[in-house]
């Protein structure tokens, strides 16, 4: 088990495909859940861990959706991404965290 703060994986809701997609989620899960700790922001959270799928597909809107909390004390969350905009990406890391410090 991992000690991460933000936990993201992904999922393609459209095809095509996002080249490094599973790296960039997890060196971004590193590098937030270091911010996250520094801040000390989940000493005051009613839960340990946001779980936050990152869906790419068509939408551009960029919605967020905030669910519950699971019974692993997760907070579940998704946000939508547009497939174009990653795939066009020169930097796929710095693009997945800003999506992440916008909301």
């Amino acid at each position: 088990m991992n000690d991460y703060l933000l936990l993201l994986g992904g999922v393609g809701l459209v095809k095509g495909k996002v080249k490094g997609f599973g790296p960039a989620l997890l060196q971004a899960s590193k590098d937030l859940s270091e911010c996250m700790r520094l801040s000390g922001w989940s000493t005051s959270a009613p839960f340990d861990k946001v779980s936050l799928i990152v869906k790419y597909g068509a939408d551009t809107s960029q919605k967020v959706e905030i669910g519950r909390i699971n019974k692993h004390k997760e907070l579940e969350a998704s946000i939508q991404i547009p497939l174009q905009q990653l795939q066009n990406s020169s930097n796929l890391d710095a693009e997945i965290k800003k999506f992440q410090f916008m909301y």
